[in-house]
């Protein structure tokens, strides 16, 4: 039997639930929190369940310890393990939940579930501890995985891999969270969901799925939108998988691919995955959700229109692509790297159109390129390289970030029930998360 002396176990819907009480201390004040950590809400995703929706954990037989460190969901390549957590595991839908206070009697908080952020192919609810909103926020925290790359967001075109497994972990882990939060002393109808860059992406796409009714009111969603063109697959995207892994003329290519190991499928050449249009977790595809009349997407429409959204992105969101940059342009110093006029007309804005605008022919590629050009060069010194690096940044954060933002909020808005707020935030932090040019101030 499970037995833990600084521990405080909840009586949960689906079994006792043993988690830590811990002191946490900030410029030198102590808060008295509790945390319960690596929660199963899904059975495992191995074998016969792998690129399966999400089936929901059986009920505890006996008390469970939730006081393990959390295991991670595999990336989509083993370059993309990161934060300090080298535990992966295909049996990783957990959640992690943090209660500012030692349960006392006649408390009900607001929730906030957070779902992080990584393109959709890496990332983990552990890097992201819950103490300090928790704390300091007077609210319950929980942060939820779920599965990356070709474990998540695989489809096929005949249906056999159906595509959105991330998106499902992530409507079964708020689930579970409306089921079972009020033993955490938390309110199931006060709930908020949150996300970052493809964390943001994702509050979105659950806002757009109807089977989330009742489980959450409230949206935030960080530098991120369901409605940017990086955030959706147009197309099935399992064929050159399958072909790259060798199972394309295996008699069910799908079983060839579960008979592999996880560290097998991952691949450095396939790291570019998303959610796609099912036809069943999203019944058309964003745009046409939020700005389309279509009564097969009414009951989504109807859904987003009823939640109160903040949406919004940093100034200088546009400079992860720097990352890409560096390797097209053959660079490895931003600050010292001479960016020509040939470069940004001939590369940058072409790149930008085909990435985010996706035209429907040349004609209007050129005439996209054409007003790029006149829109983001600054013509007092058209060929200086410090202004056309801000022209560059700048177009990437808008086509990226700003724009769809500004998208979703205008068709929230539109829907006129639920409360609407833009934001941008600019302000200029101590320390970069990336390597960042000593030219940008801001975020």
């Amino acid at each position: 039997m499970f037995r833990c002396a600084a521990c405080i176990t909840v009586q949960t819907p689906v079994g006792p639930i043993s988690g830590l009480e811990e002191t946490l201390t900030v410029d030198g004040r102590q808060y008295r929190m509790s945390t319960f950590r690596s929660i199963p809400f899904a059975e495992s995703t191995a074998g016969e369940n792998r690129f399966k929706k999400p089936i929901p954990k059986a009920p505890f037989l006996s008390t469970f310890d939730a006081t393990k460190i959390p295991m991670a969901c595999f990336p989509s390549s083993v370059n993309f393990e990161f934060g300090g957590y080298l535990n992966f595991t295909e049996d990783c839908l957990t959640l992690n939940v943090y209660v500012p206070h030692r349960f006392e009697k006649n408390v009900s908080l607001p929730v906030m579930i957070w779902i992080y952020g990584g393109a959709f192919v890496q990332g983990a609810a552990a890097d992201y501890p819950g103490e300090g909103i928790s704390t300091f926020g007077n609210v319950i925290v929980v942060t939820v995985n779920y599965r990356l790359g070709m474990f998540g967001f695989i489809q096929s075109a005949d249906g056999k891999l159906p595509g959105n497994q991330g998106l499902w972990d992530q409507h079964l882990g708020i689930k579970w969270v409306h089921e079972n939060i009020q033993a955490f002393t938390g309110n199931p109808n006060d709930v908020t969901i949150f996300g970052e860059s493809a964390g943001g992406a994702s509050v979105v796409f659950q806002s757009l799925y109807p089977g989330n009714q009742g489980y959450f009111q409230r949206v935030i969603a960080q530098s991120g939108s369901a409605l940017a063109g990086w955030s959706v697959q147009p197309s099935p995207n399992a064929n050159p998988f399958i072909s790259k892994k060798g199972c394309e003329r295996a008699p069910d290519p799908v079983e060839c691919l579960r008979a592999l190991t996880p560290r097998q499928l991952q691949d450095d050449e396939f790291s570019f995955w998303k959610p796609v249009v099912d036809r069943d977790f999203l019944k058309a595809s964003p745009h046409e959700i939020v700005f389309g009349n279509d009564s097969q997407t009414y009951n989504a429409r109807n859904f987003f229109a009823s939640l109160d959204i903040l949406v919004g992105a940093n100034n200088f969101d546009g400079a992860l692509n720097l990352f890409g940059l560096s390797f097209t342009l053959n660079f490895t110093d931003i600050n010292t790297f001479n960016l020509t006029r040939e470069q940004f007309t001939g590369f940058i804005i072409p790149n930008t159109i085909s990435n985010a605008i996706k035209p429907k022919n040349d004609i209007i590629s050129a005439i996209m390129g054409n007003l790029l050009d006149f829109e983001y060069t600054d013509w007092q010194r058209p060929n200086d390289s410090a202004t056309l690096w801000f022209s560059t940044i700048n177009m990437s954060s808008d086509s990226g970030f700003f724009f769809p933002a500004v998208s979703t909020v205008k068709g929230h808005a539109a829907l006129r029930k639920g409360k609407t707020y833009l934001y941008e935030l600019s302000a200029d932090p101590t320390t970069h998360f990336i390597p960042t040019p000593n030219w940008i101030q801001g975020n």
